[in-house]
């Protein structure tokens, strides 16, 4: 809306993530979505 605002800052604290070796986003996405499998 006019005249509202964002405010982004860096926070005081980091934060670690894990991200497993063998891990493919995509691939993910490609089995839950079943793409790449025939459509019969």
């Amino acid at each position: 809306l006019p005249g509202d605002e964002v405010l982004i800052k860096k926070a005081d604290k980091k934060l670690r993530l894990i991200h497993p070796k063998n891990y493919s986003y995509y691939h993910v996405l490609r089995t839950k979505l079943n793409w790449g499998s025939r459509l019969y």
